[in-house]
């Protein structure tokens, strides 16, 4: 499966998360996040829109419940991207919700979901914007 973690920027969150090595997330999220899935990393500032954008990627490595019922996702094979890909873009639109034919890209991803399904086309179309800058 094809996932987008979401990370906060602008206050501390609550979560013991370790940039491209541990993604700490509440149960809600548990049966949306598996060993084996690819992920996008995607950064966010409330106070702030303009930063929204992807900028990594990497696997879901093994997953530990903690003892506040919580979950630590170990992450593997981590890349930072060369350029940070902007949520939307004129041409495609949100390209979270990208697909090679045509069809309605103006839906809006759910952003207040920390852990996001995408699919197969949106995630390959990220890792190619953020490691080749493609225009």
């Amino acid at each position: 499966m094809y996932i987008v973690l979401a990370q906060r920027l602008e206050a501390n969150s609550g979560y013991l998360d370790q940039l491209f090595k541990i993604y700490h997330y509440p149960s809600k999220y548990k049966n949306q996040i598996h060993e084996g899935d690819f992920f996008i990393y995607y950064q966010y500032d409330l106070k702030n829109s303009g930063t929204r954008c992807y900028f990594g990627s990497g696997e879901i490595g093994a997953i530990e419940q903690g003892n506040d019922n919580t979950y630590y996702a170990n992450l593997t094979n981590c890349n930072e991207f060369n350029y940070k890909v902007p949520v939307y873009l004129e041409e495609i639109g949100y390209v979270e919700k990208y697909t090679p034919t045509p069809q309605e890209t103006l839906v809006t991803p759910a952003w207040r979901n920390s852990i996001r399904v995408i699919t197969e086309d949106a995630y390959n179309f990220i890792i190619q914007k953020g490691t080749l800058n493609l225009s």
